[in-house]
């Protein structure tokens, strides 16, 4: 399908974030781009397409009003009850609250928003594991991971941790993804330029692990460099921007030392998605004058070579990808400053969805 236009937008960051995900695909197959309002941040609004991103709404739609404006949204679909449970990060102090939205009768309704981090953060994510739990995390800094969980769809939450520090440099945010009836967080530790990685065990965090080593940083924005996706406790991914390019370390009971997808330092922002039990990587390529948005697919054995979805002269940003029916979708900002232009484009690449539990953002 070839690349469609949803019109223009300001807010750069708040759209897409390459630890979190913004589009969704309902069970009855309506696609969901949410965002944050480009001229007031306040207001989290969406755009819908019936027909596997052909074609979208003309207009945005509102679908919460918040207390103060918001910097990062982190987005989880829920099955069960084709819900979405979203968290998200306000401009004003920090605290990271929860709604959950349901959708009925062409818009989204939403639950009265809790604040459940109530500490200065980054990157605020949500997700749900195969109990129910719901858990949401981010960073407090200067110096540590903090997460909470619920048990009954929201509305109290319990600390996981006790705010104890996962180790003693800064953290940027807690991607937050389910492992069985636990969870498991990915951190950028800043100060050492490390992804660490580290699962609830029911009373505790296990020993955090280093998953990559000297990590590099887009001008700066370490939330943007790594992205990752869990298919089972022994089957993990993480891809992360090194100083070679883009570099995917894979999981199966320990880590690997990682393989090279791209060929540029310069390359950032992957995001994973699994399809056919397989992931495929999206980010932004650097061609020597341009960013573009690619992509490569493992074919079970090895990578495939790099697909470029965009070429020209036009600089490509913040690419955020999902699994949809019949392969993937992948949402872009198009511009080297405000307002940029949204594109979506629908690529086929396998048959029934897998979807991972990590809805952000690349």
């Amino acid at each position: 399908m070839a690349e469609v236009s949803l019109g223009n937008t300001a807010n750069a960051r708040g759209l897409f974030h390459a630890a979190t995900q913004h589009i969704i695909q309902s069970n009855t197959g309506i696609l969901f781009l949410i965002t944050i309002d480009n001229s007031n941040s306040k207001i989290i609004k969406f755009k819908k397409s019936s027909d596997g991103g052909a074609t979208w709404d003309a207009d945005w739609t509102t679908a919460l009003t918040t207390t103060y404006g918001n910097s990062n949204l982190s987005i989880y679909h829920d099955t069960s009850d084709d819900s979405i449970l979203l968290a998200f990060l306000n401009t004003w102090d920090n605290n990271s609250s929860f709604s959950k939205g349901t959708f009925s009768e062409g818009t989204w309704t939403f639950s009265e928003p809790v604040i459940v981090l109530s500490y200065g953060g980054q990157a605020v994510s949500i997700t749900k594991d195969a109990s129910g739990n719901i858990w949401m995390g981010s960073s407090y800094s200067p110096s540590q991971v903090y997460v909470k969980y619920s048990t009954d769809g929201g509305a109290n939450w319990t600390s996981a941790g006790s705010n104890t520090p996962i180790n003693s440099y800064a953290n940027s945010g807690a991607c937050m993804y389910p492992i069985g009836s636990y969870a498991a967080y990915f951190t950028n530790v800043e100060y050492l330029n490390q992804v660490a990685y580290a699962v609830w065990n029911g009373a505790g965090w296990d020993g955090t692990v280093t998953v990559v080593q000297n990590i590099t940083s887009p001008s700066g924005t370490r939330e943007f460099n790594f992205g990752a996706a869990v298919i089972s406790a022994t089957n993990i991914w993480c891809a992360a921007m090194t100083s070679s390019g883009i570099k995917v370390f894979h999981y199966t009971g320990s880590w690997d030392a990682g393989t090279l997808i791209s060929d540029n330092a310069a390359d950032e922002s992957p995001s994973i998605v699994i399809i056919s039990g397989k992931p495929v990587v999206v980010f932004r390529h650097y061609d020597g004058t341009y960013y573009q948005i690619s992509y490569c697919k493992y074919n079970g054995a090895s990578w495939d070579a790099r697909v470029d979805l965009t070429t020209g002269t036009n600089t490509q940003n913040s690419p955020t990808s999902t699994v949809i029916t019949g392969g993937m979708g992948v949402a872009r900002l198009q511009g080297t400053s405000a307002p940029y232009t949204v594109y979506f484009e629908n690529i086929p690449l396998g048959d029934a969805p897998f979807l991972p539990k990590t809805m952000m953002v690349g």
